[in-house]
């Protein structure tokens, strides 16, 4: 059987596909000079930080928001290491095309224990993000929308980034908010 180059298929016959999704793949590929959806990777002038997210008060949630972003990233790059995972892409989507070895049965056995481990860590901090919830329903709003303002700022910001040590920097942090 032949596939499609956009599939990437690198264990069967592939054949350059004429169809709009197969000249879309080849133009973002060459547009970048590489294969940027395999290797899921950005870069620091590939990010656009939104002044709009940012709300009065959310100062008061910055260092909070930054421990728990290492935290986040210590935990997500054990994930990454543990499963072989290449990039943060993979992870968050499900779809870790950069799993390799073993037959299709395995394959997707391991898909879904990183598929259900990434659960869980997704589930630890949205539970962190969620806080206290002995208060009334307009403090609760109010809370949280100035801690998701904070978690997007030091995961966004040029000058959080810059304190960072990941590279490329790891951006599905806020997005539990």
């Amino acid at each position: 059987t032949e596939y499609p180059d956009f599939m990437r298929k690198e264990d069967a016959i592939s054949y350059k596909s004429e169809k709009i999704l197969g000249e879309l793949y080849r133009s973002i590929k060459a547009a970048y000079g590489y294969d940027s959806v395999s290797h899921g990777t950005i870069t620091l002038n590939d990010l656009v930080y939104d002044m709009d997210l940012e709300v009065p008060g959310a100062s008061y949630f910055l260092e909070d928001a930054w421990q728990c972003k290492c935290s986040y990233e210590a935990k997500l790059n054990a994930l990454l290491s543990q499963y072989s995972i290449q990039t943060e892409a993979e992870l968050v989507t499900g779809e870790a095309w950069s799993l390799t070895g073993g037959n299709k049965k395995q394959h997707y056995e391991t898909q879904e224990r990183l598929n259900y481990s990434y659960f869980q860590l997704h589930e630890e901090y949205r539970s962190i993000f969620g806080g206290n919830a002995e208060m009334s329903e307009e403090k609760k709003n109010l809370e949280y929308e100035t801690k998701a303002s904070a978690w997007y700022q030091v995961t966004y910001h040029p000058s959080w980034i810059r304190r960072s040590k990941e590279t490329p920097p790891r951006i599905s942090f806020p997005w539990f908010a």
